[in-house]
């Protein structure tokens, strides 16, 4: 099969105006056991940028993948993402209109009020999750569900690319405290006592993130007849796993104080 080639193009949805220097992301899978397997296994481009008319020439690496993505992001204007799919691909040539953004930001501490540094921070959109897109194919969606930002040494971060009118939840990770979720006071809440933040405070970047102490469990795991294993998995959803050391001992931390499911597998077992 001849190499496929996506004539792209990024403008400014009030003045159709190219957008110059965006940052394109492409994503792409050529079949299903590619797009279910666990860690996700995509074929990415993150190098990729608009040309002064806001063009990107994008060479895919297959003909007709089952999955394609292009996402787009630059200063100043919404993430959106186009996507493509069997029935409905996304033509050779695509123009993605996109409109202007603003950008939010703020500080992550702990509950001593000491500052976080490399805490992950994602923005989702509402409508952005797979759930909703697989009850009715979106060709365009909110956001890139990727890193939006990762906190400097004081705690700190910024977000170009806030959407004006949609509703959207930051979730903060970091390997020392449980996830996060944080959300605009006045939206409808997404999960239940959420913590909510003030828009005026993340527009102007002050906005303060808490991300409280999690729990540890330590354990140890053995067969039957009471032989300690070594090397077996343990995971708790939303929560990086552990394997058990060699005398069949596990420590995991950051785990949310609330009630959860603990799955441990092994080889033999």
């Amino acid at each position: 099969d001849k190499p496929r080639h996506l004539s792209f193009q990024a403008v400014d949805a009030e003045t159709g105006k190219g957008i110059q220097k965006a940052g394109i992301i492409v994503g792409s899978a050529k079949d299903q056991m590619q797009l279910e397997a666990r860690p996700r296994t995509l074929d990415l481009q993150t190098n990729l940028q608009t040309d002064a008319q806001g063009r990107c020439d994008i060479g895919l690496p297959y003909p007709n993948p089952l999955m394609l993505m292009v996402g787009v992001s630059a200063d100043g204007y919404e993430e959106r993402t186009a996507y493509g799919e069997p029935a409905h691909p996304l033509p050779d040539g695509y123009v993605l209109k996109i409109p202007r953004g603003f950008s939010i930001g703020g500080v992550v501490r702990d509950e001593s009020g000491q500052p976080v540094a490399g805490a992950a921070i994602q923005i989702n959109f509402d409508g952005t999750s797979s759930g909703a897109a697989n009850r009715e194919f979106q060709r365009e969606r909110f956001g890139l569900r990727n890193i939006a930002a990762t906190t400097d040494t004081a705690g700190r971060w910024t977000f170009g690319n806030c959407s004006s009118n949609r509703e959207f939840r930051i979730v903060v990770s970091h390997p020392d405290f449980p996830i996060a979720v944080f959300q605009e006071d006045g939206n409808t809440p997404m999960l239940p006592n959420p913590s909510t933040l003030k828009m005026d405070e993340l527009r102007s970047g002050k906005a303060l993130l808490v991300l409280k102490a999690g729990l540890t469990l330590r354990g140890e795991v053995t067969d039957e007849h009471g032989y300690r294993v070594a090397g077996a998995r343990l995971a708790v959803p939303g929560v990086r796993g552990a394997l058990t050391e060699p005398d069949g001992s596990f420590a995991l931390p950051a785990l949310p104080p609330e009630k959860s499911i603990l799955t441990v597998t092994a080889v033999g077992f």
